[in-house]
């Protein structure tokens, strides 16, 4: 008798390959599993502006790093701190030029990553997005604990997401040609927002996911949302806030992910560098000893014979 009804993947029409350089952007859904891949030296860039939620915020960000001017001002609030709209507490500061140093080197390193990647992952967490009250256009990726009527909130249209994401995808492809697209709607569930918008807000990502898939070349979806929700579908597979996935649970729709776009070869990879860096991160029971010396000699030579074999892929130093 079965009990659930397991996601068996499909291979997707597009590869990917660990041994190439990946960039992850968007929700906390796409930095759980961006350091999964890390732990296994998959060289993963990993939301270098900062999580962000909404498809407007992502797309700002990828705008960002693909033009110069595109760089905000920031704004000084009543503490005297420095903040900008496009990017989340991280990146605040106690002087304006520091402010903007710092989106500035953000903005850059996103771009050199997105130049040499043979992925982009983008995970969707909402569709509800924000906006200054005095310039209704004007979307914001963090509110930074500003009152409520500094802003307007609605939910994007599906047609403006696909809009928006069929633009950003051909911004993309003219600085990296050969760019594959994955997109994925997060699972991480707004409960803040209610469970009716939170339902309406994932689906109308899905739909808006599915049409940007048809329009767009090399781009696939993948269903990290439905694996959690009529896959794992139990709390246990959640964090003790009920919100976010449990590493368990991370674990395991990554292992589908791998099931979906890598080929043999490259999950070989994969094994061998999580096997790699877990050894690289044992501590022995006495450091000094003869047996330990051994041991990181050993490790030693494997890491220097990973370099040579797997060049793009990540060290465990670099983790």
């Amino acid at each position: 008798m079965d009990f659930r009804t397991e996601y068996i993947p499909k291979a997707a029409a597009v590869r990917l390959d660990p041994r190439k350089p990946a960039v992850l952007l968007g929700s906390c859904f796409a930095d759980n599993v961006g350091s999964l891949m890390r732990r296994s030296l998959w060289n993963a860039a990993v939301n270098p502006c900062g999580t962000l939620f909404n498809p407007a915020s992502v797309s700002r960000a990828v705008a960002m790093a693909l033009d110069d001017a595109r760089i905000p001002e920031p704004w000084r609030g009543t503490d005297g701190i420095w903040r900008s709209w496009d990017f989340p507490a991280a990146f605040a500061a106690s002087s304006e030029s520091e402010c903007v140093r710092k989106c500035a080197e953000a903005a850059a390193s996103l771009r050199a990553s997105l130049a040499s990647a043979d992925v982009l992952t983008v995970s969707f967490g909402t569709s509800v997005v924000y906006s200054l009250a005095g310039s209704p256009e004007r979307t914001v990726a963090n509110c930074h604990k500003q009152p409520s009527g500094t802003f307007l909130r609605r939910r994007m249209d599906i047609s403006e997401t696909v809009a928006l994401w069929v633009r950003t995808a051909s911004a993309l492809r003219e600085t990296n040609p050969g760019l594959k697209l994955v997109l994925t709607v997060s699972p991480v569930r707004h409960v803040r927002e209610g469970f009716e918008e939170n339902s309406l807000s994932k689906a109308a990502l899905v739909l808006a996911c599915d049409e940007i898939c048809r329009l767009t070349e090399n781009c696939v979806y993948f269903p990290a949302f439905e694996i959690l929700n009529d896959d794992l579908r139990d709390y246990r597979f959640y964090a003790s806030d009920l919100v976010h996935p449990s590493h368990v649970a991370s674990e395991y729709v990554f292992g589908k992910f791998c099931d979906m776009f890598i080929d043999p070869d490259g999950m070989l990879a994969l094994r061998a560098g999580r096997k790699l860096s877990e050894r690289a991160a044992h501590r022995p029971l006495v450091a000094d000893s003869a047996a330990a010396r051994r041991f990181d000699e050993e490790t030693r030579r494997l890491i220097s014979e990973w370099q040579e074999s797997n060049p793009l892929m990540l060290t465990p130093s670099e983790i």
